[in-house]
């Protein structure tokens, strides 16, 4: 699909802050136009995406009118308890301390190849091997990942928001933050945390 307003897709939850009911959602709209991988937390399920165009479609169609849509009342009190739980979220990873260790250069870069070379054996990718002879810029930025998934909250964080309101812009607020605390501890890494900054972004 290219990138043409009617082609624009929207997520699960902004269809139902929209005003649509669940079950109108698996009798209207499912199954969704695309399934795509949530780009912050990848052991989650697929994220179901909706033509907004399709989604605008139906709302006008006298089914949707009938018995598709939430009361104005209902749905008025269900976005304001949305917005709630939503700012709670974004207060609730605002506020977490996030302690970094300070670990010797020898040791970060010798645990992160082996979390690198335990990730690739897993993934059945033999030939993937990091070593501490490898290039510094690498070494540098296994040592980044290392730090986020194995030496922070970062992981258990990441299983209590999924699925809850506010959970994609908190994962971004999370991981700013988290590389940040990094950059703090390890200055040295600054560049690295910078190009992996980049790289999420795209």
């Amino acid at each position: 699909m290219d990138d043409s307003p009617q082609d624009r897709l929207i997520t699960l939850s902004a269809v139902l802050e929209r005003g649509w009911k669940r079950k109108a959602i698996r009798d209207l709209l499912d199954p969704p136009d695309k399934l795509t991988t949530n780009r912050y937390y990848k052991r989650g399920p697929a994220v179901r995406l909706y033509l907004l165009d399709r989604v605008v479609l139906l709302e006008q169609s006298q089914v949707f009118q009938a018995t598709g849509k939430k009361s104005s009342v209902r749905s008025e009190a269900t976005k304001k308890a949305a917005e709630k739980r939503r700012q709670a979220l974004f207060e609730h990873v605002r506020q977490l301390s996030i302690p970094i260790p300070k670990l010797p250069r020898g040791e970060l870069v010798t645990l992160a190849c082996a979390a690198y070379n335990d990730l690739w054996e897993d993934r059945g990718r033999f030939e993937k091997r990091a070593s501490p002879r490898d290039d510094p810029a690498f070494l540098n930025r296994i040592a980044v990942n290392y730090l986020r998934h194995e030496c922070s909250h970062y992981e258990d964080e990441l299983d209590d928001l999924f699925g809850k309101v506010g959970a994609s812009p908190a994962y971004v607020l999370l991981r700013r933050r988290i590389m940040v605390a990094i950059k703090e501890a390890y200055p040295e890494l600054a560049k690295a945390i910078r190009a992996d900054e980049n790289r999420a972004k795209q």
